[in-house]
């Protein structure tokens, strides 16, 4: 497999954020498990949701099948003494219905790889 123009290292949180959007959007998996800590742990309006690499990463498997892509809406910001980028999302996937969200990506800073994603305010849509 080809190396991703992705692998470039990044310095702080929003960069690795944008490299991390532009991977999922080319559906390179390998570069996301790279970003992600073995630890990683996953909050959906506060609870804990999913732990751990190996248990999230058949999720981007399904959103790959699926051709979810994921635009950036607002932000990134950094936030938590910069130690983590605030987005909001646009999800889109052929035949269902598009959603917003915001998600804080934290990261750990040597080496930066994303410790923590908190999810909140997904919201469908509305059609025009």
């Amino acid at each position: 497999m080809p190396r991703s123009p992705c692998m470039a290292s990044v310095a702080n949180p929003v960069e690795s954020l944008k490299k991390y959007i532009d991977a999922f959007n080319n559906e390179d998996i390998d570069y996301i498990k790279s970003q992600l800590d073995e630890n990683i742990t996953v909050f959906f309006n506060g609870a804990e949701a999913a732990k751990g690499r190996d248990t999230i990463l058949p999720s981007y498997k399904t959103d790959f099948e699926n051709k979810k892509k994921v635009k950036i809406h607002r932000g990134p910001f950094l936030v938590e003494n910069g130690t983590a980028a605030d987005v909001g999302l646009t999800a889109i996937t052929p035949g269902q219905p598009t959603v917003t969200l915001d998600c804080v990506y934290t990261y750990a800073e040597d080496p930066m790889r994303q410790i923590k994603h908190s999810i909140t305010n997904v919201r469908e849509v509305k059609a025009e």
